[in-house]
């Protein structure tokens, strides 16, 4: 009710809310991390930490509106208002929803029992993962489902016999099974199998011949099928609207079509879609054999013109960025600039509408590529100005940090100077209310004596998450190799019951900080300075640096082999 009375007053923000928040879901719940909306709880601990934000309060929330879309607008108000009267000040359980609510869901030609549908969705863990594989030359489509698992779609994980390279679970004790037996039989049954409400369409409305939808249930894990009226040439999209919380991947062929389509005519493909498009594409293609094609998505965000799916894309651009900043690949961010431009003027449009320049607000996570140099833009960034204030009021950020700061940041990275770094390293030393920004400043700095300062200054806070913040730095992607090195030089100068501690080497699981930090390496020369620092890493982060090992390989020998060839063949498929 919350919701629609907001959508009533703020249809845009509302709507941008709830699909960035989806986005949020459907990668969480892609990863290890992904409970059950309903599951049993018999611990007080288990009971606190059920009370999450994305896997509770989310997925409820998309959970509703699955069930409001199956049963339509109508049928849910009054399946709500019959619920409450009936059950208001008694215990209830899914059963009495299900009696307050239409007993069938409605989709395509056959129904279900709405309770029977819901059921998988509620108590399974994650999310599903529909597969859409055609075969080109008869005409048949297989469609198959099961859990996803983001760690499935990562090239670098392949151990060359057909698995993936994760840590294997733990067998099961025999005190473990005892007390599975002792669960009360009502306990629901998790499996991997949903039953999905199913749609894809194909065709154009502009065309003559029209769109084509199609609907069914996908109840079992693979169903294959012939359909004639669709040709090779036109890609399929499934799922229009995402209209529910499951994820699609499809075979490369179709997947190029629809990057095609996205450049040709990316407003016949739903804004939801799109957005759906760009968070499936991520997880199946940045990190497969085929990164160039999730390279070319992401570049008809040049032309793309509804602000919510170019946050959506921003944020996507920011973190492949990230990802390939210890690697030297100019074409990547040359290629891309034409979408960081669009965004730019996405975002000055965007001031004349309260409701749209909220939009940026949404995420604050998206104010940090929008502060870094994503923004190519001079009349934003100022970078001369801002550091020509900085070198006269060094003391007084009080117009703009973050701009500021970011601009300062890359005025030192990419420029030789000597004052600028005589006031940093004042700054440094004097430990005054600057010191944090002197901090970040100074990781963006090539003078060897102030990158020392700074590591030693840094690594004497024995704080991990300050070692942390100055490698993932909020103000710059640049990757300064030397002062990387010079912090790691210096935390290696700590004693080794410091350094044990600090990795988490003896931990039988490692600290959040522990692998926040070593998943802040971002090259190779790197993570071999990094695994001088401690003797034995024990078994859990060893799997942390093989899999940073893994990753890294990758980077290269893509950026090496199929990235430069993609970009040197004029950057299409």
């Amino acid at each position: 009710m919350v919701y629609e009375l907001l959508k009533q007053e703020h249809p845009k923000l509302t709507e941008n809310e709830y699909l960035t928040r989806l986005c949020e879901l459907v990668r969480k719940q892609s990863t290890l991390d992904r409970p059950a909306l309903v599951r049993p709880l018999t611990t007080e601990q288990e009971v606190e930490q059920s009370f999450h934000g994305t896997h509770l309060y989310t997925k409820g929330c998309v959970m509703t509106n699955m069930i409001r879309d199956l049963v339509s607008e109508f049928e849910f108000r009054t399946g709500i208002r019959r619920y409450l009267r009936k059950n208001a000040y008694r215990s209830v359980s899914r059963q009495e929803l299900w009696e307050s609510m239409p007993a069938y869901a409605d989709h395509g030609a056959e129904q279900q029992r709405l309770s029977d549908v819901m059921e998988g969705w509620l108590v399974n863990e994650g999310i599903p993962e529909i597969t859409v594989s055609r075969n080109y030359h008869n005409d048949m489509i297989t469609v198959t489902q099961r859990r996803c698992d983001d760690h499935y779609h990562k090239a670098f994980l392949d151990s060359g016999e057909g698995t993936t390279a994760v840590p294997p679970s733990p067998s099961i004790s025999i005190l473990s099974r005892r007390d599975e037996l002792r669960k009360p039989r009502h306990t629901p049954k998790p499996t991997d199998l949903w039953n999905v409400p199913f749609t894809y369409t194909f065709g154009s409305v502009k065309s003559s011949e029209g769109q084509v939808v199609r609907q069914f249930w996908l109840r079992n894990r693979s169903v294959s099928f012939v359909d004639v009226e669709l040709s090779p040439s036109q890609a399929v999209l499934a799922n229009p609207n995402w209209g529910y919380p499951y994820r699609v991947n499809y075979d490369i062929t179709n997947w190029k079509m629809l990057a095609r389509l996205l450049h040709q005519s990316y407003q016949e493909i739903p804004a939801k879609s799109r957005i759906q498009l760009l968070v499936d594409a991520e997880t199946f293609l940045a990190h497969s054999d085929l990164p160039q094609l999730f390279v070319y998505i992401l570049g008809y965000l040049s032309d793309e013109t509804d602000l919510g799916v170019a946050l959506i894309g921003m944020s996507a651009i920011h973190r492949l960025f990230d990802s390939f900043r210890g690697v030297n690949l100019p074409e990547l961010q040359l290629y891309l600039a034409p979408a960081v431009a669009q965004l730019d003027r996405l975002l000055d449009d965007s001031q004349t509408d309260t409701e749209l320049a909220a939009l940026w607000l949404i995420d604050p996570s998206r104010l940090v590529p929008l502060l870094q140099n994503l923004r190519k833009n001079p009349r934003h960034c100022h970078k001369l100005l801002q550091a020509k204030r900085w070198m006269n009021f060094p003391n007084s950020l009080n117009d703009d940090v973050h701009k500021q700061v970011t601009a300062v940041c890359h005025y030192f990275f990419t420029h030789n100077v000597t004052r600028e770094e005589s006031l940093l390293e004042a700054q440094l030393k004097s430990r005054g209310g600057q010191w944090s920004t002197a901090v970040q400043l100074a990781a963006c700095s090539h003078s060897e004596r102030v990158v020392k300062l700074a590591a030693r200054q840094i690594v004497a806070t024995k704080n991990a998450a300050i070692f942390a913040s100055t490698l993932q730095s909020d103000f710059s992607l640049h990757y300064n190799a030397r002062f990387r090195k010079a912090l790691w030089s210096q935390i290696g100068k700590m004693t080794t019951a410091e350094r044990r501690l600090l990795f988490s080497v003896d931990e039988v699981k490692p600290q959040p900080a522990s692998r926040i930090l070593v998943h802040s390496i971002r090259s190779l020369d790197e993570l071999s300075q990094v695994r001088t620092l401690v003797e034995d890493w024990g078994p859990k982060m060893s799997k942390h640096l093989e899999y940073i090992e893994r990753h890294l390989r990758w980077q290269n020998r893509m950026s090496q082999t199929t990235l430069r060839e993609f970009f040197s063949n004029r950057a299409t498929i």
